[in-house]
Parts: C-alpha cells; structure tokens; sequence
C-alpha cells in the first residue's frame, strides 16, 4: 500500500493539488479529476492500486508507467471517465532528475545490492551512515543511485530523499547543495519573495523540531543558506550544529538519504560539513551518499577515515558481456557484430555505448521505430571514435550549425542554468532561443528541469557533465572571452548579491582568455572588485578557504596600491579563519610595513592589533603582548571603537595566559566597562570569562565563579557559543579541588553542549575533565561510560594518547589484566610531545604498576608523572 502511495503521490502532485484518497484494507487511490467523488470511490481503484485521470495521465508524462484502466462511471457524472492505472516508475530517460541514460541496467547487481544493505542497516541501527561512490565520468555512478533511489522509492517504508549537486562553474556558492535540499524541503522555488520562504522556512521547522527554543534557535542559522547576507554572522560550529539539526529533526520523521552528486568540484568546508554530519549525527537513521571522479581523492585522500561507519564503492569498467547486454537493450536492430566492436572499443564506460546511440540517430544513420533501434545502412563504413570525449565532439560537430553555436555558449554558464541567461549571452530573441533549446533537447544534449516540486524548475542542465566539457573546449580563447564578459553583465543586470560569485568567475575567465586585449585592464578591474565582495559572502558563511582563495586572485589581478593593501587586510583575516596561521601572519607584517611607509599610524595600529591576535591564538603570547600594547599606544587618543575594545580584551586574556593575573584583571575590567557601555555583548561575555579566570586564580573565588557563571548565562542567552563552552571548561578546572561533584556537573553540561554542536576539541577536552574528576570521585562507571562515549570520535595522536592512558589507568585501578597492554600499543611517543601528554602515560604506568604489587616501579612512575605536570615544583 505504501509503495502505491508513492506512486500515488508522484501522478497526484502534477496537478497541483496533491488529493489522493487512500482506502483501507488494501483499497486503491484515485487521483486528479477523480477526486471530486473519490469520497464515493474506494473500491474503483483496485487494492493497492493508483488510478488517474487522462488530464493527470498526460501532465505526469513518463515520470509514472501507466497503463489503460477503461471507462470508470462516476456518480454524479454524466459521462464515463476514462481511466489510467498507475503500474511502475520507470528507467531513467523521460522527465525529472537526469539519471545518465536509458538503456537496461547492467554490470552493477553487486553495488546496488550493498547499498540497499547499507541503507538497511542504516535504518535498523539509526545511526549515520556515509558511503562514497568513485568512478570516472560516464562509469554510471548517476545511473546506480538512480537506481537505488527507484529500489527505495518501491518500499512500504517512508524515505526522505534530498539531492544536492555541487555546481562545476559559475553558479551559487560553496553550499549550493545543501541549500537546495533545504529548499526542497521546505518547498521554497528559486525567487521566492524572502518574506514567503521565511514562513516556509519556519512552518517546515514547526513540522519537523517540535521544541520551540531549539527552533528559534536553528531558524536564523538553517535561513543563511538560503539568504547569506541577510542574516547575522554565526560561529561556524553553530551553523553546522543547526544543519545537522534540519537533517535530523526530518530524519526523525523518516529515513533520510542525502546524496550528493559532482563531490569533486566541492569546496573544502561542504566536505567538512559532511564530515561534520557522519560524525555527530547520533540516533538518527542518516545515509548519506556521494558521487565523485577520482581526481576527488587527491584533493581528499583519507576521505572517510576516522568516521564510525563508512564505505567505499569503486565502480570499475563493465565487461564486454555486460557492454554487450547495455548496447542490445539500447539498440535491438544492432547486429551482434556491430554489438562487439561498439563493446570493444568502450573501454567498460556504459555512457560511451549511449553515445553512440545518440550519433547514430544524429546523422541519420538510424532512427526510432518503436523503441527499436532501426539501422538504415550498415556500419561497416561509419568511422566511431574510439574515446568517449572524441565521441561526444563528434556529436556536437554533427548538429546544425545553429545549434551547435547555442551549446557552445551554453557551456560557459555552467551545467545547470536559466534560460533567459543563455538567450541574453547567445543575443537570441526569446521565441528563437526557445525553439533551438527545444532542438537540443530532442537531441539529449540539453534538459529542462519541469519537476513541480523542483526549487530550479524550468532551469536547463547539460545531460552529462561531458558534454558541456567538451562543448567549452571547443570554443576559442576569444570566443570565451566574448561570451564570458556577457554572462558577467547579464548576471550583473538582474541586481541579485547572491550572484556576485558567479560574475567574478565568469571576469577572471574572460581575464584569462585574453589578458592583452584592449579593455582587459577594465574587465580586471571589476573581477578585483566582485571578488572582494564574492570573498565577503564567503565570510559570512564561513567558508573561509574559498574567501582566501578568491582574494587571492584578486591580488594577482590588482595594480593599485592602496587597493592592494586593503586585500592584504582581508586575505590575511581569512587565512586566520582557515586556519593557514603563516599566511595571515606574513600578510599582515606585510600590512604593517606598507602603513609605516606611508604614514598611516592609527591604520598600522589597527593591524598590529590583528598580529597580536593572531599570536594569541598561536599561543605566542609574551609577543602578543607586546604588539597588542604597541597597537593601543597607537589608537591611544582616538575614541574607543569595536576595534580598541576588542583589543583591549585580548590584551587582557593574555595577561591571564601568561600567569600576569592581576594586570589581566586590570584589563579586563577596563574591557568589560567600555563593551558594556558601547552594547558590545560579545566582548562583554570574553571579558567576562577573562575576569572571572583571574580572580580565581588570585584567590577570589565567590566573585570568580560569580563572573564565570554570568558569563554561561549570558553566552547561552546570546547563543555564543564558544564564550560558553571557554567559561564552562575554565569554572571546571577551578573549582576541582574545592568542590569536585560541581566541576563534574559542569564539565558534563559543557561536554552536552560540544557534543550537541559538534565543537570536537573542546568536548574532549571537557570529556577529559569529566574522566578524571570522575575516577578522583570514585565514580568509575561514569568515567567509563564517557570514555565509551568518545572511543568512536576522531582525535588528534596528543588527544589520544591522553584517551588511552586514561583508559589503563582506570582498568588497572579495577585490577582488569589488559591494561598494560594498552600502553604497550601505542606508538612510540615523539621526543616534542607535550610533557603532560607524557605524564599522563606515567600516571597510567604509576597505577598499573601499583596494581601488579610493583611498588618501587609505581613509585618511580609516580614521581615522573608528577614532575611532569601542570604546575608541579
């Protein structure tokens, strides 16, 4: 009945009004005009069954098999009906999502059977699951998840399917993926009134996150995929926190299946963001499935490793009888000798078969007949390119000169674009336009996404990746240049920030093509300048990598100076967000130099205050202090800003970091003071942290915890993340001492609160606190249960090191044998090692020791472990 639904819900949702009467018992559904009595109808339709209209029958097209059903006399009508029965979704080839091709499924029994298993045990265990799909183009990756999909989309089980493909060229931005299942999902078309899709947004949050504070909290931070610029910047952490949330409040509703396709030409923070999900996602039945060439694992050879459950598929060359078995399907009026020498020449790439179809039909070597593949001479004489690539050039140079020159434009959109941009590039009228996208269309080079529910509806997309390559190469370096500058000033007149990104690439390109022409000195200019702003947009999604890489093509293209130093500013704050620490840190010296030069000493200051920080954050702190007090000197009369107080603030918590307490209470009220006056919330809550570290410290502990403690408050009001996971993890550490059972209680709070945001380091770090407070209190299982906890979890070698002996540790206080060999399995540890990391492998040997009645060794061991220890004399 289930899967009658489905079908049900596909034929039904054409008309625009998804009204299906479900009967009981196995009784049948009707759909479309047959509603309007459906009420009266639950034994038309036949158990399990769909039936449908002719209206419906036509709109649904091949989306649905169907088969004739007869007359159905309705009461209430005075004609009788005709009917169609809803039978099969049928192989790719005809409407929706292009699947590859359309020729019989082959080769591929083995990896669709694993991931139908995975998705099993996906389900069963409700646990995420990540699998990796590698192959070249044209292998049928597309075709083996479509078929998957198909498999899925049969079973009485209900399914979340989202499908997100990462855009090769030109088009929206490093999670363009990720928005579009959201838009989906929440049924938001591209150019939706901002207005219109917050209240979808917000009704499909309602449907799917039944809390009302963890709602309002996801809400703004899903909406900034959807609108960017719109929103205020969150922590990165936090905005994978909230879409991890999206998935798994949809996934609590059904099974999800994510899936994304072209994961080769995926910027660096999707991939995180990937990572982010297989890995934090607990509970939740989460498959998430990725298509990628192999040129993929260079950028990301250990793709995978470290995550609790993946899998890897390599699809391989198909045989010669599986080719063979693909080009009869394809092409019954083959002749079993041509059948062998298309199988032959393949090289195993099912699209190459298909290809050849498609020439042959073409030139007019074939035609149609039927379905069949009618030969209208043989092919003894006709010359077929050996390579797939040589083969679809073959095609494209064989289409009417007038088509070809709309393909050819085309491929400089990208693969997946509007129509009226490539009308406004190729200088076509609409109704000409049309009229060739519609030839190219028959010729399946070019299809039309006309799923209603497609946030992209009435887009164009090449049919393969390859053939939008190999039509781009074809075109000349002038011509590039011509067609390039056009899509940038189309993309500019329509006045929509999200397309800045496209129109930088689309200059840099047409920069590129023809650097000594006339007006490249103009087009260099505005890619400089649509760069910066496409590298700003970056920013906000913190997408760093990608801000850093387009500023620095902005660089190699400027040639003013003061431009220049400004790019400097910025690049160097985005290589401090990668983090790439040597970048920023050499941009900013360079920065500072350039300042000097031209006496600009505020805007010096300003940047020896960024050094400072970004020697902070480099744990150099006695040098940090000394460029942050040289930075203040230098703004010392200018009114305070976010800037100076921000600086001061940092001045404070190096204080702090280098044992200089009571200057870093100074500094701190001072920073609190001014934050506090100015409506600095995020600087006041630092401060806060900062101050409530030092007095305790200086033996202030009331006023101490009291700052810490207002300092969570206000971070968790605030939504600060990172301020109150700091302020959590330093009260814990505190107060060990004085009152164990209320670090433990926090650092368990704070450990629920990493974990929930996926803050890696620092739920180990408080997980550690957790560990030992609990061993010191006698509460073992808990230590073990929260060592259980983070077994699975990726971790840096000092993290787990620390995580092993621990583990010793606490099997040797219970007398558990295997202890030692634990410790015997780590890896030697390196001579640099951090000489806590040290003890606490001697602390470990100190117990087990201990344990084995070796008490001198224990002892020795002790003594080691606590030389080696913070604060030890």
């Amino acid at each position: 009945a289930a899967a009658g639904r489905r079908l049900a819900a596909r034929a039904a949702v054409a008309t625009g009004e998804v009204a299906v009467t479900i009967g009981v018992q196995g009784q049948g559904m009707v759909a479309g005009d047959l509603v309007n009595t459906a009420a009266r109808l639950q034994t038309v339709a036949p158990p399990n069954g769909v039936l449908v209209d002719t209206t419906t029958r036509r709109v649904v097209g091949d989306a649905v098999s169907f088969e004739r059903a007869g007359r159905v006399d309705l009461r209430g009508k005075a004609e009788a009906h005709e009917a169609w029965r809803a039978t099969d979704v049928p192989a790719p080839g005809g409407r929706g999502r292009a699947a590859g091709h359309g020729g019989t499924f082959v080769g591929r029994s083995r990896e669709l059977a694993e991931l139908v298993e995975l998705h099993r045990r996906t389900v069963a265990s409700r646990r995420s699951r990540l699998v990796s799909v590698i192959g070249i183009a044209g292998i049928g990756k597309s075709r083996l998840v479509w078929e998957f999909e198909r498999h899925l989309d049969l079973l009485p089980e209900p399914l979340a399917l989202h499908i997100g493909r990462v855009p090769a060229y030109g088009e929206g931005i490093t999670f363009a993926p990720l928005a579009e299942m959201v838009r989906r999902r929440a049924r938001i078309a591209e150019g939706t009134d901002s207005e219109v899709a917050r209240r979808q947004l917000a009704a499909t949050l309602e449907e799917l996150i039944p809390d009302e504070a963890e709602r309002q909290w996801v809400e703004p931070r899903l909406a900034t995929l959807l609108e960017p610029g719109e929103h205020a910047s969150f922590e990165r952490d936090e905005l994978f926190a909230a879409w991890r949330r999206f998935f798994e409040g949809v996934a609590a509703w059904a099974p999800a299946l994510l899936i994304f396709e072209d994961l080769q030409w995926a910027d660096g923070a999707l991939l995180d963001f990937i990572d982010h999900l297989a890995l934090w996602s607990r509970d939740h039945p989460i498959l998430v499935v990725t298509l990628a060439r192999p040129e993929f694992l260079d950028r990301r050879p250990n793709w995978g490793t470290g995550l609790p459950s993946f899998t890897s598929i390599q699809l391989e060359p198909l045989d010669d009888v599986a080719m063979a078995e693909l080009l009869v399907g394809l092409a019954p009026g083959l002749a079993p000798e041509d059948v062998s020498r298309i199988a032959a020449t393949s090289g195993g790439v099912p699209l190459y078969g298909v290809e050849v179809v498609r020439m042959l039909l073409d030139r007019g070597l074939a035609h149609l007949e039927e379905g069949t593949l009618m030969l209208l001479e043989p092919l003894d004489g006709v010359r077929i390119p050996e390579t797939l690539q040589s083969l679809v050039s073959a095609r494209i140079d064989a289409i009417p000169r007038q088509e070809r020159g709309l393909l050819l434009s085309a491929s400089v959109l990208g693969r997946r674009f509007h129509p009226d941009a490539l009308a406004a590039i190729s200088r076509l009228r609409p109704d000409e336009a049309r009229q060739r996208i519609i030839a190219l269309s028959r010729r399946e080079l070019l299809a039309v996404d006309d799923d209603l529910r497609s946030p992209g509806r009435g887009q164009l997309s090449f049919v393969q990746d390859v053939v939008r390559e190999v039509a781009y190469r074809t075109l000349s370096r002038r011509e590039r240049r011509t067609l390039h500058v056009a899509a940038a000033d189309h993309l500019d007149s329509l006045r929509d920030d999200e397309l800045v990104e496209a129109v930088a690439e689309h200059l840099v390109d047409a920069h590129q093509a023809a650097p000594e022409h006339p007006e490249a000195a103009q087009v260099a200019a505005r890619a400089v300048d649509a760069l910066r702003r496409a590298a700003a947009r970056a920013m906000t999604l913190h997408v760093p990598e990608r801000a850093l890489t387009h500023l620095r093509r902005a660089l190699d293209l400027v040639d003013d100076d003061g431009t220049r130093a400004e790019l400097w500013g910025e690049a160097s704050a985005a290589a401090r967000a990668v983090p790439d620490f040597e970048t920023a840190e050499k941009l900013l010296r360079r920065l500072i130099a350039w300042h000097d030069e031209s006496g600009a000493p505020e805007a010096a200051a300003r940047a020896r205050a960024g050094l400072a920080s970004l020697l902070l954050a480099t744990e150099r702190h006695a040098s940090a202090i000394g460029d942050l007090e040289a930075a203040l000197a230098g703004i010392a009369d200018l009114p305070a800003d976010t800037a100076s107080v921000e600086l001061i603030g940092q001045l404070a918590r190096a204080r702090v970091l280098v044992g200089q307490d009571r200057q870093g209470l100074e500094w701190a009220d001072r920073a609190l003071a001014l934050a506090r006056t100015s409506g600095l919330d995020a600087i006041a809550v630092d401060a806060l942290v900062t101050r409530g570290t030092a007095r305790m410290r200086l033996g202030e502990e009331t006023s101490g915890s009291a700052d810490l403690r207002e300092a969570i408050r206000e971070a968790d009001r605030l939504g600060l993340v990172g301020a109150g996971l700091r302020a959590r993890n330093n009260l814990a550490w505190l107060v060990v001492l004085d009152d164990p059972h209320m670090t433990l209680e926090t650092a368990r709070v704070g450990f629920e609160v990493a974990t929930r945001m996926g803050v890696g380091d620092m739920a180990l770090q408080l997980a550690s606190i957790v560990v030992a407070v609990a061993i010191d209190t006698g509460e073992w299982m808990a230590a073990q249960s929260m060592l259980d906890e983070m077994r699975e979890r990726p971790q840096a070698p000092a993290h787990r090191i620390q995580f092993v002996a621990t583990d010793a540790m606490l099997r040797a206080m219970q007398g558990d044998i295997t202890a030692a060999a634990l410790l015997e399995a780590l890896e030697p540890v390196d001579p640099d090692t951090d000489a806590q990391i040290v003890a606490a492998i001697d602390e470990a040997s100190a117990w087990i020791a201990f344990a084995q009645g070796r008490f001198d060794d224990a002892r020795r061991c002790a003594e080691a472990a606590a030389s080696g220890s913070l604060g030890a004399e």
